[in-house]
Parts: C-alpha cells; structure tokens; sequence
C-alpha cells in the first residue's frame, strides 16, 4: 500500500525508488540553493521558491514514513496479530500520512502559484491556503485521483502564468522555467492516465525529476553569477 495509490509495472519496482530518491535529492538541493539565493540576493522569490521546495520535500518525507510504518502494520498481521485491530490501525495511518503529505503538496503548489501570478494579497493566499486544508482533511475519504487532480488543476495555472512570463521576455530562464513546470503538469497527467495504462507511471517519474533538474540549476547558476 502506498501514500499516493499508484501502482508501477513489476519490472519498474526498485527502478521507481531510485527516481523518487534522485527527486528527493534534487528537491533538497532545489531548497538549500534557493535560501542561500535569497539570503544573496534579498529577492523574496527565492524565499518562497525555497520555501515550497523545503514543503514538497517534507511530503516525500511523510510518505517514505507512512508507507514504512504500513509496512510494518503489514508484516504484524503476517506473523499473527489481532487482523480486526492491526486493519483498523492501518487504515488511520494510511489516512494520516495521507492528510499530511496531500497537505504539504498543495501548500507548496499554493506558494508555487502565488510567486508565478505575483498574488501579493495576503487575504486571497489565506483563503486559497484554507481551501487546500479543508480538502486534505478529506484525505480521509477522498480517492488520490481527486488529488491528482486539484494538483494538476494548480500546476495548469503555474505553468500557464509561466508560459506568458516567457512570451513577454523571451529570456533562456522564462523559457526553462516554463519547461519545469510544463514537465510537472505532465507528470500529473501521467498519473493520472497511469489508471488505465500503468507504464504511464515511468514518464511520471522521469518528468519529474527532469523538472526538478531544470529548477535546480537555474537556481544553482543564479546563486553562482
């Protein structure tokens, strides 16, 4: 049982892992490098960007936990636990890390919009940041396609406001960062589609590590100029 519901293709299992550390990895550094932007250059856009990373970094973390933890649940029931009660256990856990790795996405992905579309009221960030906690309170209830699906729906808007961004500039980096996030929306879709055709997984997990790759250097050549 996993966090997000997804399920790789056998051949693919220990080949996902390795992507998701590699993701991990970048998404730290993507927060280290983004801090140290910001305490170079005093932008609060490296703050913030640092900020959802430091987020989508903690999701990983609450996911990796509670799939260890369900795990474990699981192995308990194996060598003879009471299976009413080891279930019951399970499924709050499950539920749980859910909550928590659903809520640290969407704020990341909030913060992420806020900074592309220069949401400067911080009433209207407020209100979308309740929004995103009502709905993963129902993570208790709620299938992952939903969240799927309100996180593609956000990635669209970041990655549209992106895409302007570049067609105003014309800049290598307008165009990168488009590309990102570009990629990211990709990656949801593919999760998404991953339902009907599970091999989708693997371009999941490709776009978005590519992503996080691309971020990950902009930042790195802006904290080095």
């Amino acid at each position: 049982m996993a966090v997000t519901l997804v399920y790789s293709p056998l051949w693919f299992h220990g080949i996902d892992i390795i992507l998701e550390v590699f993701s991990i990895l970048a998404a730290v550094l993507i927060t280290i490098v983004g801090y140290k932007a910001f305490k170079l250059t005093r932008e609060s856009k490296y703050f913030y960007f640092s900020l959802a990373f430091l987020l989508i970094t903690l999701s990983f973390i609450a996911r990796a936990i509670t799939t260890g933890v369900v795990l474990g649940q699981v192995s308990g029931v194996a060598i003879g636990t009471d299976i009413t009660q080891a279930k019951d256990t399970i499924e709050d856990i499950f539920s749980m890390g859910r909550f928590v790795y659903f809520l640290f996405v969407l704020f990341a992905y909030v913060i992420l919009l806020a900074l592309s579309m220069r949401i400067t009221n911080k009433r209207l960030v407020f209100l979308l940041s309740i929004f995103m906690i009502l709905f993963a309170a129902s993570a208790f209830g709620v299938s992952a396609l939903v969240f799927y699906l309100v996180s593609l729906a956000l990635l669209s808007f970041i990655a549209w406001q992106y895409r302007d961004n570049y067609l105003a500039r014309r800049s290598s980096a307008t165009l990168l960062t488009f590309i990102a996030f570009a990629l990211m929306v990709l990656e949801f879709i593919a999760f998404i589609a991953a339902d009907w055709y599970r091999p989708l997984v693997v371009g999941a997990y490709l776009f978005r590590l590519v992503a996080y790759v691309i971020l990950l250097s902009m930042i790195v050549r802006v904290y080095t100029k």
